[in-house]
C-alpha cells in the first residue's frame, strides 16, 4: 500500500499538461492578435478620439503586457515540465534496468 511520501508519475499526463501548456499559450496569443487587428480598425482616428479612446490604448497596453507576461510564464512551464518528465523517464529507466540485472543475477 502506498505511503503517504510516495510518489506517483505518469509520463503520459505530464506531456499531457505539456501539449495543453503549448496550446493554451498559442491560443492567447492568436486571439490577442486577433483582437488588436479587430479593434485597429474600428479604433482609429476617423472614428474614435478623445478620451474613451486614450483609456482604451492604456488598457490596451496593459492587458498586452500581461498576456506577453503571462506566455513567458506559460513557456517557461511548459520547458520545465519537459525537463521533468525527461528526467522522471531517465529515472524511470534506470530502475527498470537495475530489476533486470537484479532479476537476472
Amino acid at each position: 500500500m502506498p505511503g503517504p511520501d510516495d510518489l506517483y508519475m505518469r509520463l503520459d499526463a505530464l506531456r499531457n499538461v505539456v501539449a495543453d501548456m503549448t496550446n493554451s499559450t498559442n491560443s492567447l496569443k492568436s486571439t490577442l492578435a486577433d483582437l488588436a487587428t479587430d479593434a485597429g480598425t474600428t479604433l482609429d482616428e476617423q472614428h474614435w478620439s478623445g478620451p474613451a479612446q486614450e483609456a482604451f490604448f492604456v488598457a490596451k497596453a496593459n492587458w498586452d503586457n500581461a498576456a506577453s507576461n503571462l506566455a513567458v510564464l506559460l513557456g517557461q512551464a511548459s520547458g520545465l515540465l519537459d525537463q521533468i518528465v525527461a528526467m522522471a523517464k531517465t529515472v524511470n529507466d534506470g530502475v527498470v534496468d537495475m530489476w533486470r540485472q537484479y532479476a537476472g543475477s
